[in-house]
């Protein structure tokens, strides 16, 4: 109320203070719902704004999660080229040592 009437000019101010005490409570009411809307309003941005920041937390560790399971393919891929590299020079050596034995 004191809010209001500060800013109020003087002819404002003392049509509040003669208009009674209905309508001084009418307004002290509506002053009570705006700050309660703007209030709600400020709370639901708040939590939109927290659900993007978890839904681009969890979009990051997803990409995370992917690079990781991306680098283990590769690693395990790697690791059966090196198997299938190591079954070649076993085999080439038995082939050399085979074709030793008969000469």
């Amino acid at each position: 109320m004191e809010v209001l009437a500060e800013e109020m000019d003087e002819t404002g101010n003392e049509w509040i203070k003669n208009a009674g005490e209905p309508v001084r409570r009418q307004i002290v009411e509506l002053c009570d719902q705006l700050i309660t809307a703007r209030t709600t309003k400020i709370i639901l941005q708040e939590e939109e704004l927290k659900k993007c920041l978890l839904f681009d937390q969890e979009k990051k560790q997803q990409q995370i999660i992917n690079g990781n399971n991306k680098m283990k393919e590769e690693e395990e891929n790697n690791n059966l080229s090196q198997v299938s590299l190591n079954e070649r020079k076993w085999l080439n050596n038995l082939e050399a040592f085979g074709k030793w034995l008969n000469i």
